[in-house]
This record gives structure tokens, C-alpha cells and sequence, in this order.
């Protein structure tokens, strides 16, 4: 069985959106999904500007919820699929790293929010 994958750098709707769209029209519906980006910024509570907390929380926490999204709107109906969550010891909270240790947080607070109904 040919394995094949497909790779997005960033996060609005309509790229995850278009990337499921040809990932199903060419290789048929998405199986697995592995979230895994990431971007540290290493800043603390005084330094970190409103840019670089939104650009970190956007590709690490909303780039899983709307990949996660669009990979279960395929899976659930069939009653198939993994979502595999990579997140970072960093959700234990590392100083100097607000933004990152946060989002990492949400990753695994996703994960277990997901269980029940992925």
C-alpha cells in the first residue's frame, strides 16, 4: 500500500480548506493527520509583542484546531482515521517562553477534549 502525505506551512481556512479538498479529489480521504508545527518565539510576559503571541497561537494552536477539523469531517462518517497531536514539554511551562508554552498547552488540552468525539 503506496503511503503518501501532503504538507501545509501555514493556517487560514481556506488553505487547510483547498489542501484537504485536493488531497481527497487526488488521493482519496485523509486517514491521518499529524499536526506537528511549531514556531517558538522566546519572550517573556513584558517582551513579547501582540504580533509575535498571535503569529505563534495561530500556527500552533489554530493550524491543529483547523486541520483537526477538516481531517474529522472526512473520518467520523466513515468511522476510520488517526489525528496524531505533536506538542512539547513545554506545556509544563518554561520561562521565557509565554506564547509557546501556552499554545503547546492548548495542543494537549485539545488532544483531550478530542477523545470522546474523534
Amino acid at each position: 500500500m503506496a503511503q503518501r502525505s501532503a504538507c501545509l506551512r501555514t493556517s487560514p481556512r481556506a488553505a487547510v480548506k483547498h489542501l484537504f479538498d485536493t488531497v481527497d479529489s487526488t488521493l482519496g480521504p485523509t486517514d491521518s493527520l499529524v499536526n506537528n508545527a511549531g514556531i517558538s518565539i522566546d519572550r517573556g510576559v513584558r517582551r513579547i509583542s501582540d504580533e509575535e503571541w498571535h503569529r505563534t497561537l495561530d500556527i500552533n494552536q489554530t493550524g491543529l484546531f483547523l486541520c483537526s477539523q477538516a481531517a474529522a469531517t472526512s473520518m467520523i462518517p466513515r468511522r476510520t482515521g488517526r489525528i496524531i497531536n505533536i506538542a512539547s514539554r513545554a506545556w509544563l511551562g518554561w520561562c521565557g517562553q509565554l506564547a509557546y508554552a501556552s499554545s503547546k498547552g492548548a495542543v494537549v488540552s485539545a488532544t483531550v477534549a478530542s477523545w470522546e468525539v474523534v
